[in-house]
């Protein structure tokens, strides 16, 4: 019995390993099809994320807007064209009802387009859809609408493009507005107006024309010039409407007799034009004519009319010009006289090379000869103007052609518009953006190629390293965190939309660090990023400041003491002078970060070797402190633009943020905008003065960084004389009361 009972539990023990290695078997081989389910899941996937990239690229790469709603009209998926032209950001638009942002004429327009693509199911084009932008606007936009199903084929929405077409809209409503406005001067002026065949029979007049002949406008219609003109008049008439039929221009005729209904002869001053149709053929005449009976009195009114608009010209900014054949001024306003500035007596009879570039005359030239060929006006941007004074002015010019009393060509005239500082501004612009861009790409570049590196490193158990990089990230972390005070500051004074051009800016900068947060890392690079985010996410708040009693000298010390820590390997010389005891009251934060900002661009834009001055004394019950370098100084061209905003004088080409204190670092300019900002703010001036030095006199001239390096010059006394810049403070003594 024991040995059945063992041979039984042998049996059974090698079932139970049968049915297990089949079980294993089963196993592997579900395993493996999965993987390949897994593996074809992946790549369809991945397909669909590709494509789904694509689409999402295209799009985004379109002028137009794009829009996805659901059928309650509620935006569930749009471009980035469709947020600029609303004026909202993505988070904001999405989910948005389509009444939010259309006005409620509109509205019912959007319902009756979406009803009948929802019933017919075929796409259709709305015209005439106005949209509100956030900031009220008015923008008006031409509209396909498609129908957009779900999987078993029912409607779930509608999408389309949306095409703004304001500017087309208000040319046209310009158009409209001009035709009318011509219409109404012809039914409103004093002069007859009319328009007659090649046969001379009337087929359009004015109601002023009606008055001067006497008829009603049923008797004159089809009228013959013949039936109110003398034999003698109706010849000459005959004789210039020929002359225009033949030579194609238009030409005036004087004492003109016409016979009144009631026999009263009265003398009229005609112009006469050609009529053509789309062929360019005559077709008839066109003139203005003028009752000069009272001829005393319209010499009176003409005379008064001159002088209206004499004053008018006087009265205006833009400068008026008229020059004769050969570009010399024969009239011109106040105004010109200050753009070019010279007097009027100068100015009168001077050509314009004169006061113009060779470049500028050769373009000058073009246009009064396209003008004067062609007798359309036209418009020049961009010529350069030479004032009495050397100075260069942009002017944004008009220019027509004038004839005289026989319609021959006699000069020009025009309007200039004074665009420099807008061109300035453009210029400084661009650097800002550019330099702005540098300050915040560079650390993130950084960071995240310390990031994207770091796992391997914390494989390999290359601690060393990773926290090597980890101090590299926080240096990056602080520049940015540095880059936005400065920002924040600025932004305490800016108006609302210059803040959401810069938050802008620094959003990007959140926006990629937001994108390592999928990168396979430790807790180290998280807790960076994370930091880093928070920082910038700071950037709307706004300090509160408060006045205190500030002992100037000793604050100066204390910012001296401290750049010399920072300087490190610099050698300059940091010389203080000047009086001692100087009180005055203003949060004590705010100067700081004004002197801390002039020290730090000296000493960055002194060679070492060099020396830089501050100097404090007190005058006409101001405190005056001037942080002095002598570094090679700012050219006349940016000294202009020095306190325009993240401006720094360097081409961005060759623009590098180094460290702080370093020469020729290169610093986004952010520190000296600051410092005009609070100037405005906490009622203190600042101000420059700036010498380029002689030897290096254009921006690509680059400096070495140490004086005894410089092949221009023999020792540091002939380099403190070469150059150099200096940034002053003036700042309210305190009160002793």
């Amino acid at each position: 019995m024991e040995r059945d009972h063992s041979a039984t539990s042998l049996e059974d023990i090698e079932s139970l390993k049968q049915r297990l290695e089949d079980q294993i078997k089963e196993l592997a081989n579900s395993k493996k099809a999965l993987k390949e389910e897994i593996f074809k899941r992946w790549r369809a996937e991945e397909a669909l994320r590709e494509s789904e990239e694509k689409n999402k690229r295209l799009l985004e790469s379109f002028e137009d807007g794009y829009f996805e709603v659901d059928l309650a009209g509620n935006l569930t998926f749009f471009n980035e064209s469709l947020c600029r032209m609303v004026g909202y950001s993505h988070q904001e638009m999405m989910g948005m009802n389509n009444r939010q942002y259309i006005s409620p004429e509109t509205s019912k327009k959007v319902y009756k387009t979406f009803n009948e693509v929802f019933l017919t199911g075929k796409a259709t084009k709305a015209f005439g859809w106005e949209l509100v932008r956030k900031d009220g606007q008015i923008r008006h936009v031409e509209t396909s609408v498609s129908p957009v199903y779900g999987p078993e084929g029912e409607g779930i929405g509608f999408r389309g493009i949306a095409r703004d077409v304001t500017e087309r809209w208000l040319a046209e409503q310009a158009c409209r507005k001009s035709e009318e406005k011509y219409k109404e001067i012809i039914e409103t002026i004093e002069d007859g107006y009319y328009e007659v065949d090649l046969k001379g029979n009337l087929v359009f007049f004015n109601k002023a024309l009606m008055k001067i002949l006497g008829y009603s406008s049923e008797e004159m219609m089809g009228m013959n010039n013949r039936q109110y003109m003398s034999e003698k008049t109706a010849k000459a008439a005959y004789e210039t409407f020929n002359e225009v039929y033949h030579f194609g221009k238009p030409t005036k005729a004087f004492d003109w007799e016409l016979i009144r209904k009631d026999g009263e002869n009265r003398y009229l001053e005609t112009s006469v034009s050609p009529v053509r149709d789309s062929l360019g053929q005559v077709t008839g005449f066109t003139g203005i004519a003028r009752d000069v009976t009272e001829r005393r009195l319209a010499r009176k009114a003409l005379e008064e009319s001159e002088q209206k608009y004499r004053t008018i010209l006087q009265s205006i900014e833009d400068g008026y010009f008229e020059v004769d054949i050969k570009g010399n001024f024969v009239f011109y306003n106040e105004s010109m006289c200050k753009i070019l500035g010279y007097s009027a007596e100068e100015l009168r009879g001077m050509n314009n090379r004169h006061f113009m570039s060779e470049e500028t005359s050769k373009m000058v030239f073009q246009s009064f000869n396209q003008v004067y060929r062609t007798g359309d006006s036209t418009k020049a941007l961009g010529w350069e103007l030479i004032r009495k004074d050397g100075e260069r002015r942009f002017v944004e010019t008009s220019v027509s052609l004038l004839l005289d009393i026989k319609g021959e060509p006699s000069g020009f005239r025009g309007i200039a518009r004074d665009i420099t500082e807008r061109k300035r501004f453009e210029k400084a612009k661009e650097r800002a953006i550019n330099h702005l861009a540098h300050e915040l790409g560079t650390p993130l570049c950084i960071i995240g190629d310390v990031l994207n590196r770091m796992p391997d490193e914390l494989k390999k158990g290359n601690m060393e390293r990773v926290y090597e990089w980890i101090e590299r990230m926080k240096r990056n972390a602080k520049r940015l965190s540095d880059l936005k005070a400065k920002i924040d500051d600025i932004l305490n004074e800016k108006p609302v939309l210059e803040k959401e051009r810069i938050l802008n800016i620094i959003e990007t900068a959140i926006t990629f660090l937001d994108e390592l947060k999928d990168e396979p890392l430790k807790e180290g690079g998280d807790a960076v990023r994370q930091s880093i985010i928070k920082r910038l996410d700071s950037l709307h708040k706004m300090e509160e400041s408060g006045k205190e009693t500030i002992v100037l000298d000793a604050l100066i010390d204390q910012v001296c003491q401290e750049a010399c820590g920072c300087m490190q390997r610099r050698q300059l010389e940091l010389v203080q002078k000047g009086e001692k005891g100087i009180y005055v009251e203003m949060d004590p934060k705010v100067l700081r970060k004004v002197c801390e900002g002039f020290l730090k661009n000296a000493i960055e834009n002194t060679p070492d070797e060099g020396k830089i001055e501050i100097e404090l004394k007190t005058e006409d019950n101001l405190a005056k402190l001037h942080f002095r370098d002598f570094g090679i100084g700012i050219t006349p061209e940016n000294q202009k633009l020095i306190f325009s905003g993240f401006f720094h004088t360097q081409d961005t080409e060759r623009y590098a943020s180094k460290k702080p204190y370093v020469f020729n670092a290169g610093g986004s300019g952010s520190d000296l905008l600051r410092a005009r900002v609070l100037s405005e703010r906490f009622g203190f001036t600042v101000d420059f003065s700036s010498t380029r030095c002689r030897y290096l006199p254009l921006d690509k001239d680059e400096c070495p960084g140490r004086i005894s390096s410089c092949p221009f010059i023999k020792d540091q006394e002939e380099c403190l004389i070469s150059g150099g810049s200096t940034f002053s403070l003036y700042l309210p003594l305190k009160n002793d009361s």
